[in-house]
């Protein structure tokens, strides 16, 4: 498969899709990739999956092409009692975070709780949002995929991606700063409670 030098491009791990991302000028939020049945991609903004322009490929995950500037990788956060395992924690965010984030109308939004929002906060005390004045991207150290952040905080829950290459940095402090505020951290891809 050929693949164009400048685009990028996002390959998952867990099921070797390939997707094409935009950051910064990419509306596309973590929830609505969710929306669309975990694919990695938003179907409902144009240029997007199922496009000429932007096609979903599945690969084979020994085939997975790495592209850490164009990677993110996601953090699901909920106020409630920590499950003991990490397969309870596996099992409670497929049966009551993905089935709301599927069903969630983006018109329509719900508020974050207290404890969710002072944490959104928290991080973005840390490192604000990213965006664009004009033609300049600013905040571009910023490890958030997604702006603002705020956006992706639903009721008890957040569910937020970031930048690949800063993703050990960044999801050390997510992880402990949930903890901080009494939250459970949990990493969807290696299905693993953090710390």
């Amino acid at each position: 498969m050929a693949v164009s030098s400048g685009v990028p491009l996002l390959v998952s791990k867990r099921s070797g899709m390939l997707r094409r991302i935009q950051r910064p000028n990419s509306t596309c939020s973590s929830i609505s990739r969710l929306r669309q049945g975990g694919r990695a991609s938003c179907a409902s903004l144009p240029g997007n999956a199922g496009t000429a322009d932007a096609p979903i490929v599945r690969l084979p995950p020994e085939a997975a092409i790495w592209d850490d500037a164009a990677m993110s990788y996601d953090l699901a956060v909920w106020d409630g009692e920590r499950p003991i395992t990490d397969e309870a924690a596996a099992r409670f965010f497929r049966e009551r975070i993905v089935p709301q984030i599927k069903e969630y109308d983006l018109r329509n939004p719900v508020a974050p709780t207290p404890r969710i929002k002072a944490y959104v906060e928290a991080l973005l005390d840390r490192w604000p949002d990213f965006g664009v004045v004009g033609d300049e991207e600013v905040n571009e150290d910023s490890p958030w995929s997604t702006s603002p952040l705020m956006n992706e905080a639903v009721g008890w829950f957040v569910y937020f991606p970031m930048r690949w290459s800063m993703a050990a940095e960044a999801s050390a402090f997510a992880a402990e700063t949930a903890q901080q505020h009494g939250l459970v951290c949990y990493d969807p891809q290696f299905e693993l409670l953090r710390p």
